[in-house]
């Protein structure tokens, strides 16, 4: 039996971490399309880094994870 599992960078697993465990982040990531998105409504808050990762030290790669991450959390969106 073959068992997928995807991996992520530890900067990616703490990011979506820590919007899981928070009801009001979650609630945003709901209502974004993108990681873009999503940032920049929590900037509003104040917030430029979250389970301990500065935005500014992401990779392309882990955008593009947080981008399909934000996507699959998203309720309203649809491809």
């Amino acid at each position: 039996m073959n068992t997928f599992t995807t991996e992520f960078h530890p900067r990616v697993n703490n990011i979506k971490n820590r919007i899981l465990s928070d009801g009001n982040l979650q609630n945003v990531a709901c209502l974004c399309h993108d990681w873009a998105d999503f940032v920049t409504e929590i900037s509003e808050w104040g917030i430029y880094q979250l389970g301990g990762v500065d935005f500014d030290y992401l990779v392309d790669a882990d955008i593009k994870m947080l981008d399909a991450f934000i996507h699959s959390e998203n309720g309203y969106i649809r491809d």
